[in-house]
C-alpha cells in the first residue's frame, strides 16, 4: 500500500505541478557511467597463510551522478551498482549497492547547513584501514549513515559549529550484532587572527546493540588550527573520554588528534593525521582503544594523469578481552583520463594484521585494473 500512496503522490505531481517540476529539474545536470574491473587478490577472505584463497576477480560497475548548484545550496546524489564474480570461490559472487545524497544551504550569510546521507550494503569494506577496530573476513552487511552539520557565526571573532551523526548498522553474520549509533557534537571556535585560531568541542557518543548491550563515550576537547601559509596548516586536538563500557566499567582515556594539511591547489593534495582515540565498533561488542597513523597524497603528475597513495599504520586494543590488533598497509593508483569521459585506473593495495589471536593475522595483496566510461 505504501508504493501505491508514493506512486499516486508522484502522479499527481506529474499532472498538476508539471511547471514546478520542470523549474526544479530543468538546471540539474548528470552522468552515468559504466565501468569494468579485473581485480587479483591473494587472499580473499583475509584469513592466515595456511587458509588463504587467491582469485581473479571481475566486476562490473553501473553507476550514476547527478545534482544542482545555485547561489545559495547545492545538491548531488551519487548511487553504483557493483557486481563481483569470482573464477574460483563462486560463493563470494555478491551485488553491492552504495548511495550518497548531499545537500548544502547557505541559510544566511551568517548560517550554512549541510546534510549528508550515506548507504552502503556490501560484502566487505572496501578500504583495509576501516577494518581497524572491526571484523576482518568478508561478511556481508547493510549500513545507513546519516549526517548533519550546522555552522552559525556568532560575531566577529566567534562562531560555533553543531554535528548530529546517526549510523545504522546490520550484518548477516550470526556471531555479529546490529547495532544503531547516535553522536552529537558542539564545537565553539575563536577566530584569534586570519592565520590562528582556537576551539573548545564537546562530543556524546552512544551505540546500542541488538544483544541489548550499550556503550556511551564523553569527549571533552579543546585545541586550534595554525596556517603556516595559505594553503598548509596545522590543526590539533586533544583532551579526554570518559567511556562507559559495555561491562559498566568507567573509564577515563586520552584522546588527541594531529594533522598537517596542505592544499597548494586541485592538482596536489598533502595530509599526515596521528589519531589516538577510543571507539565502540561497529559489530563487535567491545571498546577499541587505539592510536593510529596515516599519511595521504593527490597529485596531478600531467594533464591526464593523477596519482592517490595512502600509507597507514595502527595499534590497538579491545579493552574486555585484551585482543590486540595491529594493521599497517599502503594502496597507490594511477588514474589516466584516456578521452574526456573515459579512464583508465591500475591500483596496489597491500594490508597486513598482526593479532595477539593468531587465528585473525593476514597478509593480503590486490592489484586492480579498470576502466570507466561516462555517458
Amino acid at each position: 500500500m505504501k508504493i501505491l500512496y508514493i506512486f499516486i503522490l508522484i502522479l499527481n505531481c506529474i499532472i498538476f505541478y508539471p511547471d514546478t517540476l520542470w523549474a526544479a529539474w530543468k538546471g540539474v545536470r548528470g552522468d552515468f557511467n559504466v565501468g569494468m574491473q579485473v581485480e587479483y587478490d591473494d587472499n580473499v577472505t583475509s584469513t592466515v597463510d595456511a587458509n588463504k584463497k587467491s582469485d581473479l576477480i571481475n566486476e562490473l560497475t553501473l553507476g550514476v551522478v547527478f545534482g544542482q548548484e545555485g547561489k545559495t545550496q547545492s545538491w548531488n546524489i551519487k548511487g553504483d551498482l557493483i557486481q563481483s564474480l569470482f573464477t574460483n570461490n563462486t560463493l563470494l559472487n555478491n551485488l553491492s549497492q552504495y548511495l550518497k545524497g548531499n545537500y548544502k544551504k547557505e541559510i544566511s550569510k551568517y548560517d550554512r547547513l549541510n546534510v549528508t546521507n550515506v548507504f552502503t550494503r556490501a560484502e566487505s569494506i572496501s578500504r583495509f584501514e576501516d577494518s581497524f577496530g572491526e571484523n576482518i573476513e568478508p561478511f556481508r552487511y547493510f549500513r545507513n549513515r546519516f549526517n548533519a552539520q550546522y555552522e552559525r557565526d556568532l560575531a566577529k571573532r566567534f562562531a560555533m559549529k553543531a554535528d548530529y551523526m546517526n549510523e545504522i548498522y546490520e550484518t548477516e553474520r550470526t556471531t555479529s550484532a546490529d547495532s544503531i549509533l547516535n553522536k552529537y557534537t558542539l564545537e565553539l571556535d575563536y577566530i584569534k587572527a586570519s592565520d590562528l585560531f582556537f576551539l573548545m568541542e564537546y562530543g556524546l557518543t552512544t551505540r546500542h546493540y541488538s544483544t541489548g548491550e550499550d556503550t556511551n563515550l564523553h569527549d571533552f576537547l579543546s585545541g586550534g588550527r595554525y596556517y603556516f601559509t595559505s594553503v598548509f596548516y596545522m590543526d590539533i586536538r586533544a583532551g579526554v573520554s570518559l567511556v562507559k563500557t559495555f561491562d559498566n566499567q568507567n573509564l577515563i582515556e586520552p584522546k588527541y588528534r594531529v594533522m598537517f594539511i596542505q592544499n597548494t591547489n586541485e592538482s596536489t593534495q598533502i595530509s599526515f593525521t596521528y589519531q589516538k582515540d577510543n571507539s565502540a565498533g561497529s559489530a563487535r561488542r567491545e571498546v577499541f582503544d587505539s592510536w593510529r597513523i596515516s599519511g595521504n597524497l593527490y597529485h596531478q603528475v600531467l594533464q591526464r594523469l593523477a596519482v592517490n597513495s595512502t600509507i597507514f599504520y595502527g595499534e590497538g586494543q579491545y579493552n574486555s578481552s585484551g585482543l590486540g590488533d595491529t594493521l599497517s598497509g599502503g594502496r597507490v593508483q594511477l588514474n589516466y583520463d584516456i578521452r574526456e569521459k573515459a579512464n583508465l585506473t591500475l591500483a596496489y593495495r597491500y594490508a597486513k594484521t598482526d593479532s595477539t589471536q593468531d587465528s585473525r593475522d593476514s597478509v593480503r595483496n590486490v592489484v586492480t585494473l579498470g576502466l570507466t566510461v561516462k555517458f
